[in-house]
């Protein structure tokens, strides 16, 4: 039994010493894994990650150049148009003041004048009213058909008349507002006022 007992425990400790070979070649298998995982894992560092941070870096800063040249077109947009702005306030007061000095000039004279340039003044503008009455009578027009009852003008005369009379109202309104008589044998307005 000695033999027995001795071959046993010489048994156990070569059991004993085997599985601390399995130990450490478990153990050697478990670094060698994590030293592959590790290399991979640099691996994909180097192919995958470090790529795509520089591709994230590059449009971050691609971006952010972007708003930069955004604010600094609006900014210099706006910049141009309030100096377009005070540029045309500036521009409309100079005109302002020119055509108030044009409009004292005129009223001067219109004073050392008298009816003359009232009378004056009327004239020139009755070639637009025609223009205007015309246009406003005959626009969009294509053609006009006269009929004569025989009693009165026939054809153009007509038409004419028509625009004629309307400004002939029109004169003899402005002679009643301005006192001036346009058209001899018309009331001017102080004798419309001494008929009262």
């Amino acid at each position: 039994m000695r033999v027995s007992r001795k071959a046993a425990k010489t048994q156990q400790a070569i059991k004993e010493e085997d599985m601390q070979v399995q130990i450490v070649e478990r153990s050697s298998a478990i670094d060698v894994a994590k030293e592959e995982a590790a290399r991979i894992e640099r691996a994909l560092n180097a192919s995958v990650r470090l790529p795509a941070d520089a591709e994230k870096y590059r449009l971050e800063k691609v971006a952010q150049a972007e708003k930069k040249r955004i604010i600094l077109e609006a900014e210099a947009q706006a910049e141009a148009e309030r100096v377009k702005g005070e540029a045309d306030a500036y521009a409309i007061g100079i005109k302002t003041v020119a055509e108030a000095k044009q409009l004292q000039k005129k009223a001067a004279a219109y004073d050392e004048f008298g009816d003359a340039a009232r009378a004056e003044m009327t004239l020139s503008t009755l070639p637009k009213v025609a223009e205007e009455v015309g246009t406003a009578i005959y626009d969009g027009l294509e053609e006009i058909k006269l009929i004569s009852t025989g009693n009165g003008d026939v054809g153009v005369a007509k038409v004419t008349g028509e625009v004629l009379d309307v400004i002939k109202s029109i004169t003899k309104l402005t002679s009643n507002i301005t006192g001036v008589q346009v058209f001899e044998g018309e009331p001017t307005r102080q004798e419309n006022q001494k008929g009262r």
